[in-house]
């Protein structure tokens, strides 16, 4: 795994199970990863705030991917905020 630097997973139906939870030992394999200089980001439609709720003792250790991608978050510093502009009504 020495090649590896970087696992990203969604969220729903990939890594939570039907009942929304993370698998056993979640924490542990994230910390043993960083040992081994692999970080993870959890990725999601959820916005930034719900993640960092469901990742409270590892937000110094995983980036989080919220709002379909529009945002990031890495050691609680913002590394990309996508704003999406109000539509701009065009004259009749």
């Amino acid at each position: 795994m020495d090649r590896i630097r970087l696992i990203a997973s969604d969220m729903d139906a990939t890594l939570l199970d039907e009942y929304s939870q993370l698998p056993p030992k979640f924490t542990e394999t994230i910390r043993a990863l960083a040992g081994q200089g692999i970080l993870f980001a959890a990725a999601s439609g959820r916005p930034l705030y719900t993640l960092e709720t469901m990742f409270p003792d590892l937000l110094e250790e995983i980036i989080l991917i919220g709002d379909n991608g529009g945002a990031a978050r890495w050691k609680g510093k913002d590394l990309s905020l996508i704003h999406i502009s109000e539509p701009t009504r065009q004259a009749e």
